[in-house]
């Protein structure tokens, strides 16, 4: 059984608690503090390195392609992995654009029109952190954002 930590803190005590057990609300005091491990791991979720957000959109993207082939474009697991890859995307430019990564047109797309999250730097011999397609764009980033994120930065 899985168990879920949530840390509280109290600011009038400056001191951290542990729920005892899940769905108990009676707060126990941690034995050791645990600031630094759960702030640490709070932070790498919070705000994950760039290389580490284009190795899971790469890996989701490879799993919504296999879905998509074995279970067809229309099933849970497809529409779950591509919305994934999307958020992923989504987090990598809010995150990253347009310093690290920014927003290029690809010019070769045949079936609709597509974004390319071009790196400044190559990750993993990756150039790209996948495409994105420009509806989709248009419907999860402002046209602000968009704007924002396809300019290149210069040095």
């Amino acid at each position: 059984m899985f168990e879920k930590i949530i840390l509280f803190k109290l600011i009038s005590r400056k001191n951290y608690y542990l729920p005892s057990i899940p769905g108990n609300t009676k707060l126990v005091k941690a034995q050791r503090n645990p600031t630094s491990v759960l702030m640490t791991n709070t932070v790498e979720l919070l705000y994950p390195c760039i290389e580490k957000l284009v190795r899971e959109i790469i890996a989701v993207n490879h799993a919504w392609k296999v879905a998509s082939e074995l279970f067809g474009e229309n099933s849970p697991l497809s529409r779950s992995s591509r919305d994934l890859k999307t958020a992923l995307q989504v987090r990598l430019l809010r995150s990253y654009a347009p310093e690290q990564v920014h927003l290029v047109l690809d010019t070769e797309a045949e079936d609709e029109e597509l974004y390319s999250l071009k790196l400044r730097e190559p990750i993993e011999n990756h150039v790209y952190a996948e495409h994105l397609p420009v509806r989709v764009a248009q419907e999860v980033l402002s046209a602000d954002e968009i704007k924002k994120f396809s300019k290149l930065q210069t040095r």
